[in-house]
């Protein structure tokens, strides 16, 4: 079953496409959160007694209305929770359009009312009391077309079927992100796959570990990043098997996204690998920002996902 994220309109699908979109968004936003938790540092040289700035993130989905968390930055020496931020002015602006300001929901929430656009550019402005006012810009992906085509009709003997995900690039700069997680239906647990031994040339192998006894000899870490650099405007493809297990939901996603979420991604798997002693420690890895004035992340993704 595939879902394109993009343009997705939940009246027109059974319920039960409405549960796996749901499950998907729940997830994307888990992973965001995941990811977020290390997230109020910058591509600076951080010191133990910095002023305290806003850290805003919110990720843009076309199929999705807008939200966003904003805290307080603390200093390395600081403990505890981060301090929430609310009554703030979040302005948003669609090209050169003001769209309207986010609405405060409470505990450090806010939401705006509205699905961005495929293709366009927004801004973003947030001021509060005694914080620098931040900016940030990111434009939502043009949207390409992403294809899940099953290869065999019946399962093999571990009840696989083997499945090849074909990316249709455009011209241009693109970035594509993969991974997997599965839901235990008894339970209502969720799995996230953290290990992918899969071979396409399209990969790119920052994080990449030799493993022997993997299938191929090494494996990925926590996602896996699709390059078109050498490759643009042709079809990206890799295969994999689709598990076939009444026990649990098993979901399989693309991601496509703007340049300063797929730098968060990677430099917020870099960290997971540091954490886990995948890498060694050459030198600190710190989570990438694009809020001037701030920390955080304002970026976009178009979500296509295969159950």
């Amino acid at each position: 079953m595939l879902i394109r994220a993009a343009g997705f309109n939940p009246a027109a699908l059974i319920i039960e496409q409405i549960n796996i979109v749901m499950a998907v968004k729940k997830f994307h936003w888990f992973l965001i959160i995941f990811f977020i938790i290390i997230s109020c540092e910058k591509e600076v040289t951080l010191h133990l007694n910095s002023q305290s700035k806003l850290t805003f993130n919110c990720i843009l989905n076309p199929d999705s209305t807008i939200h966003a968390t904003l805290t307080q930055s603390r200093g390395l020496n600081d403990t505890g929770d981060f301090m929430n931020i609310e009554g703030a002015e979040i302005k948003l602006f669609e090209n050169t359009n003001f769209l309207g300001a986010m609405n405060d929901r409470g505990n450090g929430k806010y939401s705006f009312n509205y699905k961005p656009l495929p293709g366009q550019t927004y801004n973003v402005e947030i001021a509060k009391k005694n914080y620098p006012k931040a900016t940030a810009q990111t434009t939502v992906p043009q949207g390409v077309k992403i294809e899940f085509v099953q290869k065999v009709e019946e399962p093999d003997e571990y009840n696989r079927l083997l499945t090849e995900i074909k990316i249709n690039d455009s011209t241009g700069s693109n970035y594509y992100w993969y991974y997997t997680y599965s839901i235990n239906i008894e339970l209502n647990y969720k799995y996230i796959s953290s290990l992918y031994s899969l071979y396409s040339p399209y990969f790119d192998d920052f994080n990449k570990t030799i493993e022997p006894e993997s299938r191929y000899g090494y494996y990925y870490s926590q996602m896996v990043r699709i390059e078109d650099k050498n490759n643009d405007g042709q079809i990206l493809s890799w295969g994999i098997y689709k598990r076939i297990d009444d026990r649990y939901r098993i979901y399989y996603v693309v991601l496509e996204t703007d340049q300063h979420y797929d730098k968060y991604l990677k430099s917020s798997v870099q960290m997971r690998m540091l954490e886990d002693e995948t890498i060694p420690l050459n030198e600190p890895i710190q989570i990438y920002s694009n809020i001037e004035n701030g920390y955080g992340i304002f970026g976009a993704n178009i979500i296509s996902v295969l159950r």
